[in-house]
This record gives structure tokens, sequence and C-alpha cells, in this order.
């Protein structure tokens, strides 16, 4: 059964395995394996989440399938703008519903802070892109993003709430 809640300090190793292995099965091909195996650790994702879970201004998600944590999002929201950070999902729970239901949670949250608008980045050739166009997002920018040694184009997607 999938549970979604606001995430707690004692997921952050299960937030860290998620998300390298999130990577590792999305970007795999697009972002240089260099980059996936040296930048994107266990380690430095476990002090990225404990530094996001001491920041007030961001809500951590995550999904649980029978206690695995399989998933997560993140967002803040500054006045009538949010901005969803991360939505990851394994691969294997992918196609199940899981991902909306982590997406309606975030929409839930920024429209209960006070937002009328969602935006988000993500790579050009992301093969999940099409999750946000069929949620309703419209396509808004374009911009240059360094991850590593790799500059790769990134679009954003804009919601009205």
């Amino acid at each position: 059964m999938l549970l979604v809640r606001e995430a707690v300090l004692a997921d952050i190793p299960r937030l860290a395995r998620v998300h390298v292995q999130s990577w590792q099965e999305t970007y795999a091909g697009l972002i240089p394996d260099e980059v996936l195996q040296n930048i994107i650790t266990l380690e430095s994702r476990e002090f990225q989440w404990q530094r996001t879970l001491a920041n007030p201004k961001i809500k951590v998600f995550v999904a649980l399938d029978a206690d695995a944590l399989i998933g997560f999002c993140s967002l803040t929201v500054r006045g009538l703008q949010a901005e969803l950070f991360t939505l990851y999902l394994l691969k294997a729970s992918q196609g199940l519903g899981y991902g909306k239901k982590l997406w309606l949670t975030a929409l839930e949250c920024a429209k209960s802070l006070g937002a009328k608008n969602l935006s988000l980045w993500v790579l050009e050739d992301n093969p999940t892109r099409g999750f946000y166009e069929r949620m309703g997002g419209m396509l808004d920018d374009s911009r240059d993003e360094k991850i590593g040694e790799a500059i790769l184009l990134e679009v954003s997607y804009l919601f009205k709430l």
C-alpha cells in the first residue's frame, strides 16, 4: 500500500539511496558517467538531505510502498510562486500512479501555502518530461545547467494552481 508523508530525519539514508539510484536509472546516457559515479554519491546526497530537511522553507515528501522508500519530492513556496526542486521514483515504481500521488501531494502543499503557480526545471532530454506535460505543464523557459563538468540544457514547466 502506498503512503506519502512528510520526510523526517530518519529517512535521510533511504532518501540518499533512492536519490542516487534514480539518477543512475534516469540519467544514464544523458549525464556523463563520471558525474553519475563521482558527484552523485551516497555521501553527497546524505549531506544534501541533511541540509534540505533542516531548511524550514523546503517541504519534502516521501513515497513508501510497504515501508520501502521508493520516491520523493521537494518544493518551496516564495509568495505566490512555488518551485518543485525534485520528484524522483525508482524505475521499478514508475507507471503505477506513485509519481502522480507525490505530484498531487506537492500541489496541495503549494496551494495550502498560498502559491498560485508552480514551476520546475527538468533536463531537456529527460525521458520523464511527458509526465509533466500530462499533468498540464506549459513549457516556459530554458537554460544551461552545469552538472559536474557537463553543460546540459534544462527546460522549465509552469503550472497554474
